[in-house]
């Protein structure tokens, strides 16, 4: 596992330090201007000495590109480096920030690696970057759930057998002395049996992510699979073969449905058995 950070093009984009090009090092101003001719459509937000590379469309950009000394050892020799996703630098350990960079003396050579690497995500490396998010907010409706049923119990019970004793009397019919204690026992029961719901759920998911092309709405889809009981980064924990690319006109019906009700949520919104809106047209839907 590297330190990458991934960045979206909505949080990168008109946010350069510089306005226009007078304050960009000539370094990466040649940088920029070969890289453009070797690949078409890049587009490109500039700070000082790096620039964020991004194609229109997408929602996170491909990495970045930079002149300078980005060596651990810092001996002040520079390069032209690309840091990308798909870089897996192993001079440098898995939780260094230079695991995901190439780093040349020479600026073909960086146009070289730029060229290799600089790629767009895919759904899997999409996955890879934003699955924790509901993992973490699946783990965390189910920690409420249990908390609450441990605070009643608390409250109520001064051992196990103390409960299944009232839980017995309240499902024989009993009727409590203070009703609202018989009330108070009713409620913990309750909350047992959501809490034995709650930590039998599994967490399967789609990943969606929705885009026009050729003025026609695309979803592709990638299903995940019980996502709450693996380690979810790496390529080969995921089923890259189940995706599908669907239209308005073939898109599952229930699918379809599903969809509608995410796309109302807000961004980083997460509704349990419903999904998660991610923004950038990237929604999760609970299945």
């Amino acid at each position: 596992m590297s330190t990458y950070e991934a960045k979206r093009v909505s949080d990168i984009k008109g946010k350069g330090f510089t306005e226009g090009h007078s304050d960009i090092i000539p370094e990466i101003q040649d940088f920029v201007f070969q890289l453009s001719k070797e690949m078409r459509g890049l587009q490109f937000e500039y700070h000082r000495y790096k620039a964020y590379v991004y194609m229109e469309g997408h929602p996170f950009c491909m990495g970045w590109i930079a002149f300078g000394d980005f060596r651990e050892s810092g001996k002040g020799i520079k390069n032209y480096v690309v840091c990308s996703h798909k870089i897996q630098n192993m001079k440098y350990s898995n939780y260094s920030k230079q695991r995901n960079m190439a780093m040349s003396l020479h600026l073909k050579d960086g146009v070289k690696n730029a060229k290799r690497y600089l790629q767009n995500f895919d759904m899997v490396d999409i996955a890879i970057e934003t699955v924790h998010n509901v993992k973490l907010q699946f783990s965390s409706a189910r920690d409420k759930v249990r908390r609450n049923a441990k605070d009643i119990q608390d409250k109520l019970f001064t051992s196990e057998a103390m409960y299944r004793e009232m839980e017995h009397l309240s499902n024989s019919g009993h009727m409590f002395i203070d009703p609202a204690f018989g009330q108070q026992v009713k409620d913990f029961i309750t909350s047992q049996q959501e809490h034995r719901v709650s930590e039998a759920k599994i967490l399967n998911l789609y990943l969606i992510k929705v885009y026009e092309k050729f003025g026609t709405q695309h979803f592709d889809v990638l299903p995940i699979d019980n996502a709450n009981k693996h380690y979810l980064r790496e390529r080969s924990m995921f089923n890259s073969e189940g995706l599908k690319t669907y239209t308005d006109d073939t898109i599952p019906q229930e699918l379809a449905g599903k969809l509608s009700v995410v796309n109302i949520l807000s961004q980083d919104q997460y509704v349990e058995d419903v999904g998660y809106a991610m923004g950038d047209g990237m929604y999760y839907v609970s299945i």
